[in-house]
């Protein structure tokens, strides 16, 4: 029987549903299978030594947009203090760990001083069978060696079972003896070491005059002057004696290829036309040049942007004092080529997964980038008509009073517009929140309504969403609910979206654009965003749909909420990497920039909604819930 998982841990489905700010993320224990696992490396801004892995268990492989496991990065100031040595299929214990999101993704990490991890590898661990040999004072085998506090046996029971889950869920290919059929317990057996391949290197841990093997992305590839081949290629690991390419848009770029060539010769080719770069920036790609016959075959077979495998490669310095490689022909097989397609399974995907990791950071700073520019010229272009104004008063003779009133008119927001809807004044939050619920009916007896229909027409703007993060603006779409022993009534009832798989939903904190009286806060309000509204709000070709695979259509969400809700998503970003509240506590402020967006129009329609039995706290309690809708603005590009 299959032991489940102790009340010292947590499932990883359970932290990933409650995964917070840094500051409010809970100090919890994990156990899961190590599914992927990157090289420990060194940051290049603050030095410390950092490792990336990747854990599952069998509740997290029911999350359809986490099928891959939930990662874990670790960041230690010496390299003894990472955790033990991690392949795949090993289990790992992390006790002390928090569960918390960066760049709007959940993410495993350290606390300093307090974390620490147990790895029991997948040869160590025994089959079920002989689990009774480890149930008395003898223990699992693990890395440390005597760990402390040492495991409980509920743990250790844990962890066979999840030994078992490990072929579902990892490339069995990639295991060690681990998932081999026993005949007694494997933490008695004499396994030979795995057959690797000695040769196989990271870019990051290549050096000079070292020949070996190279799984890599083609970035670029053009004949020289020789009539061979150059490769730019790149697995995404970086090493400091490689070219630091910039990145599109770095000031220092233009001035780096200003001329011809440049250290590598990729601007200019044989044919003198200037190529643009575009592989990862940094030191991350390396120059190999090919011979015949490797070349002919990269000639014919080869494009850019494939995955291909480079066997003995020579690393060598170039002329220009970097670090670069090259492929002759084999001496003793003069027509065998040493280029393939990469057709290794691990490999490939754990080369892919560091891709998308780059990319998606690299889109992220980018995006940041833009929108910090776009805010800035905002601000300037506000500023300049603010100016403008108070000179015009000023040439008008107006008097400070006057010129203070002049000065406090709102400019709204020009990219979001709003229905109009006649006989509908405009009114505040603090109106919504304060209006009269008592009814007078005609026999003179008052009631207090829990709820008024009634839609109202605001100015206000942004200052929080939920969820907090954008992945999770859309969800799966509820499925139709068929009529049955516990229904009220006699009809059936369905999806409210039926063509639709995910729709939208979400939240949005809305805020009188001025306080009710002076030194009074603005009235604050949260607002209910459906599916259908939000179509009409978003104004995007793109469907609702699962935005943590889909990049593309979450670029595209980003881009138009930034337009209605300007640096909000960067300040809430920047809060949670501080381990900072957000919004700021009054008691608090905030350290550095300001929410700066403009408020628009918008309607807020008033509704309530039927509390269940267990909710309802008190007799007094009118069984309703007082909720707000809101409709009628819609965003426009640039």
């Amino acid at each position: 029987m299959a032991q489940s998982r102790p009340n010292t841990l947590v499932g990883l489905a359970d932290a990933y549903r409650n995964c917070k700010a840094a500051s409010a993320a809970p100090i919890i224990n994990l156990m899961g299978i190590v599914v992927d696992v990157l090289p420990p490396t060194t940051n290049n801004t603050t030095g410390d030594w950092q490792i990336t892995f990747t854990v599952q268990d069998s509740d997290m492989m029911k999350i359809p947009n986490m099928t891959k496991g939930l990662k874990a990065r670790f960041f230690t100031q010496n390299k003894e203090e990472l955790p033990p040595t991690l392949s795949v299929g090993d289990i790992v214990l992390i006790r002390s760990c928090k569960v918390i999101a960066v760049r709007g993704q959940p993410i495993i990490a350290n606390v300093k001083r307090l974390t620490s991890t147990i790895v029991y590898q997948a040869a160590s661990i025994p089959e079920p069978g002989f689990k009774q040999s480890f149930l008395g004072e003898k223990d699992i085998p693990s890395l440390p060696q005597d760990p402390n506090p040492r495991p409980s046996k509920a743990e250790q029971m844990y962890a066979i079972t999840l030994k078992q889950l490990a072929p579902s869920v990892v490339n069995t290919a990639g295991l060690s003896d681990a998932v081999s059929i026993a005949t007694r317990p494997a933490a008695d057996r004499a396994g030979r070491p795995p057959q690797t391949n000695t040769k196989f290197r990271l870019i990051q841990n290549v050096n000079y005059n070292d020949y070996c093997d190279l799984a890599v992305e083609v970035v670029k590839k053009f004949p020289n002057s020789n009539g061979n081949m150059e490769l730019y290629v790149t697995d995404y690991t970086a090493n400091n004696s490689l070219y630091d390419y910039p990145a599109p848009g770095d000031a220092d770029a233009d001035e780096d290829f200003s001329r011809d060539g440049d250290y590598y010769d990729y601007i200019s080719n044989v044919t003198g036309k200037r190529k643009n770069w575009s592989g990862p920036s940094g030191r991350r790609t390396m120059q190999v040049e090919l011979l015949p016959p490797h070349a002919g075959y990269a000639r014919d077979r080869i494009r850019e942007g494939d995955f291909v495998k480079l066997l003995n490669v020579r690393i060598k310095h170039s002329s220009a004092g970097k670090m670069e490689g090259n492929l002759w022909p084999d001496r003793q097989f003069p027509d065998k080529i040493l280029v393939q397609p990469l057709k290794e399974v691990k490999q490939l995907r754990t080369l892919v997964d560091r891709r998308e990791d780059y990319w998606r950071d690299r889109t992220a700073e980018v995006e940041a980038k833009n929108q910090a520019e776009k805010t800035e010229r905002q601000e300037k272009k506000l500023a300049k008509k603010q100016r403008k104004k108070e000179n015009k008063a000023r040439k008008l003779g107006l008097n400070t009073d006057e010129m203070a009133s002049a000065s406090a008119a709102v400019v709204c927001n020009t990219h979001v517009s709003c229905v109009n809807y006649d006989g509908v004044k405009i009114s505040t939050l603090r109106d919504v929140q304060s209006r009269d619920h008592s009814y007078t009916g005609r026999s003179g007896v008052k009631l207090e309504l829990p709820y008024l229909n009634v839609k109202h027409k605001v100015k206000v703007r942004v200052v929080d969403f939920w969820p907090p993060m954008l992945e999770d603006f859309a969800s799966p779409a509820p499925a139709a609910i068929s009529s049955g022993e516990h229904s009220d009534d006699d009809t059936n009832t369905v999806s409210p979206y039926p063509s639709q798989k995910w729709i939208w939903d979400f939240f949005l904190l809305l805020e009188d654009i001025k306080p009710n009286q002076p030194g009074s806060a603005p009235a604050q309000l949260w607002a209910h965003v459906d599916h259908t509204y939000a179509e009409f709000l978003l104004c995007m070709d793109e469907d609702a749909t699962d935005l943590r695979r889909d990049l593309r259509t979450l670029a595209k969400l980003r881009e138009q909420l930034a337009i209605l809700w300007g640096n909000l998503e960067e300040l809430k970003a920047a809060a949670l990497v501080k381990q900072q509240s957000f919004p700021a506590l009054e008691a608090v402020p905030a350290e550095g920039p300001s929410l700066s967006n403009l408020p628009f129009s918008c309607f807020i329609a008033e509704y309530g909604q039927r509390l269940d039995q267990d909710d309802i706290e008190s007799a007094e309690s009118s069984g309703y819930i007082t909720l707000y809708d809101m409709s009628g603005a819609r965003i426009f590009q640039e």
